[in-house]
């Protein structure tokens, strides 16, 4: 339901010789751990006697109708940071066996020779093809966003 009209008079004198202009102010949104700005432009109201400045009610509905995108832009942050993580667990863990058949070898053999480096092939190829695949997703990813 709207709101009646009412004059608008200065808050702070209660002068009604006032002027208007579109300012462009920043809100932060937060969203948890993450604050993240939200720019528009609004409505600007000034006293023409005292010289105060204020932004009028219609600036809250512009900001307020701004909070969907904004929580959909954190959304993707949080699950690019999370699908992030999740690649480093899978490279860390994929270097566990390849430091543990390379320790045994050594202790075994005493040395380390090119013919182990094929007997190790499924402990860093397949991992080094699959962060390979991985990087080229998270790069096709990164240039072609989510439409929400």
């Amino acid at each position: 339901m709207p709101l009646p009209f009412r004059p608008l008079v200065c808050p702070k004198c209660g002068g009604r010789a006032l002027t208007t202009r579109d300012a462009e102010r920043t809100m932060m949104f937060a969203g948890g751990t993450t604050d993240l700005p939200l720019t528009a432009t609004v409505p600007e109201h000034a006293c023409t006697d005292c010289g105060h400045t204020w932004i009028g009610p219609g600036a809250e509905e512009i900001f307020r109708a701004m909070i969907p995108d904004a929580r959909a832009k954190l959304a993707h942050t949080r699950r690019r940071r999370t699908r992030r993580a999740k690649v480093l667990r899978a490279l860390a863990h994929s270097a566990l066996p390849i430091a543990g058949c390379v320790t045994t070898t050594l202790k075994l053999t005493g040395h380390l020779d090119a013919a182990w480096a094929w007997v190790l092939a499924p402990f860093w190829l397949i991992p080094l093809l699959a962060a390979a695949w991985t990087a080229l997703w998270f790069t096709v990813c990164a240039l072609n966003p989510p439409r929400n």
